[in-house]
């Protein structure tokens, strides 16, 4: 089984991703590693500081992985049987992302992102089972015990819903 765990830098995915291939006895796989170590780095955007990926052929040299949890924002496009997307409250990541550093560009450009839901169209666009957990007041463990109740039993009903900071009332204006 191959488990994608996609979602807005800062969301808690690397975190999430290695402590549930940890508990599930799975490899974990950093997509991003992978990219570098399969030669699928096209350019480097130095303005935005982030390596260009040819999703394409990522994805095919992807496909000799199994059993495994992929780490990364790029996780969504490769073939899994289910995407987690991480979600956090657009205020909560903007701190977060401020908190690790980033430049003001790029916690603007991310804040949208999330604000936007774009990871989780995409994952919805590309997969058939995609769930959607908000990571903003919970510890790993917890979010780690949902994705773990929800592969090992199927039941994720409240998880599978299109999620959308716009329509919820706790979101505060970044």
């Amino acid at each position: 089984m191959k488990i994608a765990v996609t979602g807005t830098p800062g969301t808690g995915k690397t975190t999430v991703a290695k402590k549930l291939a940890e508990r599930i006895s799975v490899d974990y796989v950093s997509i991003n590693d992978f990219a570098r170590k399969r030669d699928c780095i096209i350019s480097h955007d130095e303005e935005r500081d982030s390596d260009i990926v040819d999703v394409k052929k990522l994805r095919e040299e992807m496909k000799s992985t199994d059993n495994c949890i992929l780490d990364g924002h790029l996780s969504h496009f490769m073939d899994s049987e289910m995407v987690f997307v991480l979600r956090c409250k657009p205020s909560s990541l903007k701190k977060r992302l401020e908190d690790k550093g980033w430049k003001e560009e790029k916690v603007a450009e991310n804040v949208d992102a999330e604000i936007t839901g774009i990871i989780e169209r995409e994952a919805r666009n590309s997969n058939e089972e995609v769930y959607s957990v908000d990571t903003t007041d919970k510890e790993p463990e917890e979010v780690v015990d949902i994705l773990q109740r929800i592969i090992e039993t199927g039941e994720g009903e409240e998880y599978e819903k299109v999620f959308d900071w716009i329509e919820k009332e706790e979101v505060d204006v970044v």
